[in-house]
């Protein structure tokens, strides 16, 4: 595959995140196109959520940080990191719209700008973080 070519973590990073956010795109036409009429819009809702996560999840994990650590505990923390980006993006767009006042599609473009970063470096040093990344935080 071409991406496992490319050595910046950081290009990889942000083209599997382009990627991810067109699967979850695809993922939500499908499911309301062929089924809104069959099950209510929030269960499609979390069916998206599960899987344009666990899409990302793994996507990350092989393609971006080449992860071999267990499943459970990264992917819990890789939910935490994307839970703390909605937190930040819920506290930080009114406050930038009411406030600072600037229109939500700008608003939401800085803050988009800054999660990305954000999201990476959770990612890089928390999510997916390597042994050796521990064991130098540990050490004295």
């Amino acid at each position: 595959m071409i991406l496992e070519r490319v050595r910046s973590q950081e290009i990889r990073f942000v083209v599997v995140g382009a990627y991810n956010t067109a699967f979850g795109i695809a993922v939500y036409l499908l499911l309301f196109g062929l089924l809104e009429n069959h099950f209510h819009y929030m269960l499609l809702l979390t069916v998206n959520y599960v899987l344009g996560t666990l899409n990302g999840f793994l996507a990350y994990k092989f393609l971006v940080f080449r992860s071999s650590a267990g499943y459970f505990w990264e992917y819990l923390r890789f939910n935490t990191v994307h839970l703390a980006g909605i937190v930040v993006n819920y506290i930080a767009l009114p406050i930038l719209v009411e406030i600072v006042r600037l229109t939500p599609f700008a608003a939401q473009g800085m803050i988009i700008a800054v999660l990305i970063v954000m999201s990476y470096l959770l990612h890089k040093h928390f999510t997916f973080r390597q042994k050796s990344d521990v064991s130098k935080v540990a050490a004295p």
